[in-house]
């Protein structure tokens, strides 16, 4: 299993990034990305680099997002 990609917030605080499968309402699958510094759901994958086309963000409270490169 591949180690996913570890990114430490301006607040020290290592997190790392996973990816999930989730079915929308609408019935159409999409693919979640998210950061975690706890243990990740079972369903969860590790990401061992960056989706094409994002970077990452950090938000005022130091919790680390995705977005779309520019």
């Amino acid at each position: 299993m591949a180690e996913p990609l570890e990114y430490t917030s301006s607040k020290g605080v290592a997190y790392r990034l996973y990816a999930e499968e989730a079915t929308l309402k609408s019935g159409h699958a999409r693919t979640i990305y998210y950061f975690t510094s706890r243990e990740p759901k079972p369903a969860a994958r590790p990401m061992a680099r960056l989706p094409e086309g994002y970077e990452i963000g950090e938000g005022r409270n130091g919790l680390p997002f995705l977005r779309k490169s520019v």
